[in-house]
């Protein structure tokens, strides 16, 4: 008499990856996130929500040992060199993430280091504010604005959607 196999567990469908934006992170950097966020909408500067979210933890993960822990980053241009090429995509991994569009992230980048020029968040010791911009734009980044990142519009100025794809 022949024995039959016992029943295979069901099998249970993977995941699906998560959104970079709904990794959950510290207070302090849902915090930031959402200030950076803000002044972004208030200037009508371009961000997507799981590029700056990449951006921040990545940072915050693998770039905060030279941060003084005042709230101020330290950011020399070897740190966005490998925000964009290592530490965005190993936090993602790590996270279970999909990576963002890489176009995304740099306009993201650009824009989170305007906001820490325009908050005096870059403490001493960080590269100068251009420098760091040019940094993103030679790997691909926005084109560069004249505008200093403290300028803002009209009250009120433009809106500009986030976008949240």
């Amino acid at each position: 008499m022949a024995t039959s196999a016992p029943p295979s567990p069901p099998r249970t469908p993977p995941s699906p990856p998560r959104r970079a934006h709904a990794v959950d992170c510290p207070a302090e950097l849902l915090g930031r996130r959402r200030a950076v966020v803000r002044w972004a909408l208030r200037r009508g500067t371009p961000l997507q929500r799981d590029a700056l979210a990449a951006v921040i933890g990545a940072r915050a993960r693998f770039g905060a040992g030279a941060d003084p822990g005042d709230g101020t980053e330290c950011w020399a241009t070897e740190d966005v060199t490998a925000l964009l090429w290592l530490w965005i995509e190993e936090w993602c991994h790590a996270h279970g993430a999909v990576v963002p569009v890489r176009e995304h992230v740099l306009q993201s980048l650009e824009s989170y280091l305007r906001y820490l020029a325009a908050q005096r968040l870059l403490a001493p010791g960080s590269d100068a504010p251009a420098a760091l911009r040019r940094a993103v734009q030679e790997a691909g980044g926005p084109p560069r604005s004249t505008a200093h990142p403290t300028v803002g519009g009209p009250a009120g100025g433009r809106v500009v959607p986030l976008s949240w794809a």
